[in-house]
């Protein structure tokens, strides 16, 4: 797999626009009145942590008539909105080299804890609050000598704006939270001070780390998402961290006077439709038609046609990729190891990589074009073939990972695809928990501790019809595949909200029809800590990715729940959970999904016992970590308690 150690800030696409610093640059799969933002295209674009819908994203595009960088930050998935939310930026005016004094960071909270942008009401259902200052950032350079940081305090009132939403939840679910943040940085001091003198070269130094807060039951944890992906991840106090020369990633700013740079690197190249971009499909089945997470072995009915493995991709650079190869490898459905090489390569699937381009026979280079969407590297795997014993069922997750053999910039290397499309009113499943590819679980025990954070979005089919010009693009090709999965679903392969209208005018209608995006996200709990605003958090490894389902229901009116079974698996709180898993074993999770008029809200169902979230010891510590404080207000250090005291007598004071 090839790292993402690089990001180009090309320039605005000239059917778009320049982005508006309001932080608002993607709708988040929901139907809001909005149309999408066009000012990232042609941009740079970076999706972590994706097994499904992604919880972060990244886009960037250089302003090229304000002479600025945009950059933006969209962090969804959460279970509330916490104060030490946080984007921490690192930037160096080159690449190679260059002084400590140069060096520069930005540490952004976003939101207010418990109320998002802004305190007070936001606009609609889902409460958006958009074009509004961040709760607070703070600015630091690199010290003349040492690695040591000193602030410096420049306006950027107009700079950083945020934007925060509560998407839409299944009735009786737990209230999910999301932010997003657009930043607008100069690339020379003439641009304006949010820098601190600095100018970036073509090829400048830049890392960045987005934070999220987990509430674990009545205490809070912490996960981050980072690039480049090669970095070593801070783990200490995030305020005072310095990263080595290693631990930065290219930021290319192309057409900069002098600037050498490699072949194609203009090109990101990347999966169509993210995790729908792979999949299997039957091998006499057309190009280009839809794709499942279904796989047939040995036990399949006679006649069955053999596996077809696929991945789609697109090229959104302005030159040709050359030369790209794609591995496959599975894993039977849930929470997989964090190491791909982990997973399993069965020796049936020919050729694996794709396309074989060693040995006596080459195959011809896979090249993606400019502009090119939709190109398929397919493998084939014969249903008879004994490796797939190991994987072969009607949920299997994959793998894809992309490499190339000549320079080429990937906006997503790799996707995993761990959901599932279901129909209800009701259906069951199994998840696998692997704990294998860890070191050896904190505090000399024999199992890992597992968090699953589980969150259930409503999706109402008539509003994207009625609505055609406003949806997310990105929605689209989720519901088309869903509505195919039911007895009345489209009947070809196109992904596009044409299609869903063209089948409510001739055939049944879908006013009554909705889909579920029920998506968990597991969590590997380290004995590592992470300290940001004063608060030490434990910090969770989140890479073992998430599973789900996208479930189609016909009942507008009915509620949609789901149950969990599993040995040693408890509630922390309703969506939050539980589950011991053996160090290089693994754990089965049972769940259920059900849709009835009076059936089960969210997870009121649940018969799990109720368990207490214990950090572990820190590594190389004695006490265990004091976590983050929960509750609507966050926490203080010390401190800023008695700052806040001060303060307060001071109002007091001064009101008397």
């Amino acid at each position: 797999m090839s790292e993402i150690d690089t990001l180009v800030f090309c320039d605005e696409d000239f059917v778009g626009k320049v982005p508006k610093v309001d932080g608002f640059f993607d709708l988040d799969y929901m139907i809001t009145g909005e149309p999408p933002e066009s000012g990232y295209l042609g941009g740079c674009e970076l999706v972590m942590g994706a097994s499904g819908i992604a919880p972060i994203v990244f886009r960037g595009i250089r302003d090229k008539a304000a002479n600025q960088l945009v950059l933006g930050f969209l962090c969804r998935f959460s279970h509330g909105f916490a104060a030490n939310n946080a984007v921490v930026i690192t930037l160096k005016p080159t690449y190679a080299g260059g002084s400590h004094a140069d060096e520069r960071k930005i540490v952004i909270k976003p939101v207010h804890p418990g109320t998002g942008a802004d305190i007070g009401l936001g606009s609609g259902t889902n409460q958006i609050k958009t074009d509004k200052p961040v709760a607070d950032a703070d600015f630091y350079k690199g010290t003349a000598t040492g690695s040591g940081w000193d602030p410096y305090f420049p306006d950027y009132a107009s700079s950083i704006k945020v934007r925060s939403w509560l998407p839409s939840v299944s009735e009786g679910a737990p209230q999910e939270s999301a932010w997003s943040i657009e930043i607008a940085l100069p690339i020379s001091p003439a641009q304006g001070p949010l820098l601190g003198g600095i100018t970036l070269s073509g090829d400048f130094g830049l890392f960045f780390s987005v934070v999220k807060i987990v509430p674990v039951g009545g205490v809070q944890a912490a996960t981050q998402y980072w690039f480049p992906s090669s970095s070593t991840p801070p783990g200490n106090i995030l305020e005072v961290w310095s990263p080595a020369a290693s631990d930065y990633g290219h930021g290319i700013i192309p057409m900069v006077r002098g600037q050498d740079l490699p072949a194609n690197v203009y090109a990101g190249v990347g999966f169509d439709d993210g995790w729908l971009g792979i999949g299997c499909r039957p091998s006499t089945a057309g190009p280009h038609s839809p794709l499942s997470s279904t796989i047939n072995g040995k036990n399949s009915p006679p006649g069955t046609p053999d596996n077809r493995i696929v991945a789609t991709l697109r090229n959104n650079g302005a030159t040709d990729a050359n030369d790209i190869t794609c591995e496959f490898r599975f894993h039977r459905f849930g929470l997989g190891p964090a190491d791909p090489l982990l997973w399993n390569a069965p020796p049936g699937l020919v050729p694996n990589p794709s396309p074989n381009r060693e040995g006596g026979l080459p195959e011809p280079a896979f090249n993606v074009v400019a502009g090119a969407t939709d190109r398929e590297i397919t493998a084939d795997w014969p249903t008879n073939d004994p490796s797939l014993a190991a994987v072969a069922s009607w949920d299997t997750c994959m793998w894809a990972q992309l490499s190339a053999r000549t320079p080429v910039n990937f906006f997503q290397s790799s996707v995993r695809r761990n959901m599932t499309f279901v129909n209800l009113s009701e259906t069951e499943g199994e998840a696998v928990v692997s704990g294998e590819g860890y070191e050896d679980p904190p505090d000399g025990a024999a199992d890992h501790d597992f968090v699953v954070e589980t969150f259930s979005r409503r999706i109402v089919v008539q509003e994207l019809i009625d609505k055609t010009e406003l949806v997310d693009p990105q929605l689209l090709p989720i519901v088309a595949q869903s509505l195919r999965g039911t007895k009345q679903g489209l009947a070809d392969g196109g992904i596009k909200m044409l299609d869903v209208a063209g089948a409510v005018a001739n055939g049944p209608s879908y006013k009554d029809s909705v889909v579920y995006v029920w998506q968990n996200f597991g969590y590997r709990v380290t004995d590592k800590t992470l300290t940001i605003g004063g608060t030490t958090y434990p910090l969770l490894d989140n890479g073992s990715g998430t599973f789900g389902s996208i479930a189609n229901h016909w009942g507008l009116e009915d509620n949609f729940g789901w149950t969990f079974e599993g040995d040693s698996m408890v509630q922390y709180a309703p969506g939050v959970y539980g589950i011991k898993v053996p160090h290089k074993g693994e754990a089965l999770i049972k769940y259920r999904l059900v849709a009835e008029r009076d059936g089960p809200r969210g997870d009121s169902a649940t018969k799990l016992p109720r368990g207490r979230f214990t950090p572990p010891t820190p590594r190389g510590g004695t006490d265990p970590v004091k976590a983050g404080c929960s509750g609507p207000k966050g926490c203080l250090p010390i401190g800023g308690l008695i700052l806040a005291a001060l303060a307060a007598i001071f109002a007091l004071v001064k009101s008397g």
